[in-house]
């Protein structure tokens, strides 16, 4: 339990600071690595398997180094064979009523299937870890609960970074760590978490580009849809804008 600011209904509508159920990482780690490893081992148990899933992980960080050399995983380990990758997930979804409902959890990039699968594989229960859920109607005044919500995971996130996640294993102890890698999810959360501007209701729809550099992709766009003789006469009516990312690749966007 943490404490959270949020609204509530009954007896009166009212924003109180009061308890709230949240999932820690560490907590998470603590009890997979004791009871059922290959969710966050790619597959590998903790104890018979270790050859192989810290040669895994040193593939994976020698692989990763080539896309993001700056990480601070690369200033912080010099053993990456138990340095466990993974991301923060979230989405608003429906619930009862169709009513919003925001769904946070955590993701391991690398599949318990093993690295031939995606870590989409498998039923959600087992591909992501639940951190919290909120409905909307729930949300205190100018995002201030899911601010203290992600206060309260970054403090968390932190912890397993730098302290690690120890388990036993046969009377042998054997620490672990996690290291995050990105933020992933729909556009509203995405707006909420990282208290952006920019979105569907603003003149700057992408946080990454400025509308001169959307306008220039869009350009690039439909210069290439007519070489390759496709139609983008949807292009409109589907109020769609092109993001100029990563030195010139574009991503189709929704406006």
């Amino acid at each position: 339990m943490v404490k959270v600011r949020v609204k509530v209904h009954r007896p009166r509508v009212e924003e109180l600071d009061m308890d709230y159920p949240f999932i820690g990482l560490e907590s998470w780690c603590e009890y997979i690595l004791e009871h059922c490893s290959h969710h966050l081992l790619g597959g590998f148990e903790i104890g018979k398997d270790a050859a192989q899933y810290t040669a895994m992980f040193h593939r994976f960080w020698e692989r990763y180094k080539q896309l993001d050399p700056s990480h601070i995983a690369f200033s912080t380990f010099s053993d990456f064979g138990r340095v466990i990758p993974y991301c923060v997930h979230g989405d608003e979804g429906r619930g009862k009523a169709k009513s919003a409902i925001l769904i946070t959890s955590y993701q391991a990039l690398i599949s318990p299937h093993g690295e031939g699968a995606t870590n989409l594989k498998g039923h959600s229960y087992t591909t992501r870890l639940l951190a919290y859920l909120m409905p909307s109607k729930n949300f205190a005044s100018n995002d201030a609960t899911i601010d203290c919500l992600s206060a309260h995971m970054v403090t968390d996130l932190q912890k397993v970074f730098t302290n690690g996640v120890t388990a036993t294993w046969h009377c042998q102890q054997c620490t672990f760590y996690l290291a995050y890698i990105g933020l992933k999810g729909d556009w509203p959360y995405l707006r909420k978490v990282m208290n952006l501007e920019s979105g569907f209701t603003s003149r700057r729809v992408c946080h990454l580009c400025t509308r001169a550099d959307a306008r220039r992709a869009l350009i690039r766009f439909v210069h290439y849809c007519r070489a390759k003789r496709l139609t983008f006469s949807w292009l409109g009516s589907a109020g769609l804008l092109v993001c100029l990312r990563n030195g010139g690749g574009w991503v189709a966007m929704d406006a």
